[in-house]
């Protein structure tokens, strides 16, 4: 399968390409150039990606990061908790307790969109 791109290039170098390349070899040659400029891009995003992957400093001070700024704040017995009265399971004694459920119904709902 192929997929027709329409490319714009500078009138000079369309005029030199129409000089020495068929008209029936432009899809290939073009399709060849590509495909090397892409293999090149990909190696290098590898690379870089492996490097960051190996990297064990970056890799201590995102574990800071992820321990301190992921969740929602709350340890597992305080979530249990939310867990239940978001299900229904507890009803809500006071006012307060109703209003952090509220709340966190919105939090979470506008977390969700974004």
């Amino acid at each position: 399968m192929s997929v027709k791109i329409i490319l714009s290039l500078p009138d000079e170098l369309a005029s030199r390409m129409r000089s020495v390349i068929p008209l029936s070899e432009i899809d290939s040659v073009i399709a060849s150039l590509l495909e090397k400029e892409i293999s090149i891009r990909e190696t290098a995003l590898y690379l870089t990606a492996k490097e960051v992957e190996e990297d064990t400093e970056l890799r201590k001070e995102m574990a800071l990061w992820e321990d301190s700024c992921v969740g929602d704040g709350l340890d597992e017995e305080e979530q249990d908790i939310l867990s239940a009265f978001e299900a229904e399971e507890l009803k809500p004694i006071t006012n307060s307790q109703t209003e952090v459920i509220r709340l966190t119904k919105i939090f979470k709902a506008t977390v969700n969109k974004n």
